[in-house]
């Protein structure tokens, strides 16, 4: 053999053994989607029913004490009735409800509320708690009164009652009625 043939040999050799079994290898794959935000499948709905889950209190419910508001210090007591001694509001220039005291209560049954002005009607609103009025009495700075009945329980918050008057200039009003416990009411005018 001659030395030319034994490279051809060799080389040729080499060359398809490389071609048998490579020594570097590559795999690859690819996934794509998209979604336009609609579904394209089943909705499905759990529609069976569910045992409601019972609510426990861990600590038991105590009511306030008495007195736990703050008190109503805008009264004064007389021998037979409560004077409202808070601030007296006038009716404004506009039209419209405005409110002429305070929240206040009627203590021994019955409160005098000194107004400023004339009003053509009067309303008594419930602040708190619940309050009951069994009439009111206008008194004109001419001498002359007006009853109006009125027999009604003012309870739950904006609870109220509204009535007409003669308008003329008026000195007071009395209402007659009760509070119950921490309850307030106040009188406005229109």
């Amino acid at each position: 053999m001659n030395i030319k043939a034994l490279i051809t040999m060799l080389v040729l050799g080499s060359s398809s053994a490389a071609m048998a079994a490579p020594a570097v290898s590559v795999n690859a794959s690819v996934e794509a989607s998209w979604s336009t935000g609609y579904r394209t499948g089943p909705v499905i709905r759990d529609h069976r029913y569910r045992e409601p889950v019972p609510v426990t209190r861990t600590t038991p419910y105590r009511r306030p004490a008495p007195g736990w508001e703050q008190p109503v210090s805008n009264i004064k007591l007389n021998t037979d009735s409560s004077e409202y001694t808070g601030p007296i509001y006038t009716r404004q220039p506009s039209y419209g409800w405005a409110a002429l005291t305070d929240p206040t209560r009627i203590e021994m049954k019955r409160q005098i509320v000194r107004v400023n002005g004339q009003f053509s009607a009067f309303m008594l609103q419930n602040v708190s708690g619940s309050s009951h009025i069994d009439l009111v009495k206008i008194m004109f700075r001419d001498g002359h009164q007006e009853t109006v009945n009125i027999n009604q329980d003012l309870t739950g918050w904006r609870s109220q009652t509204t009535f007409a008057v003669n308008r003329a200039p008026i000195d007071y009003i009395v209402v007659y009625g009760t509070t119950n416990g921490n309850s307030t009411y106040r009188v406005l005018g229109s």
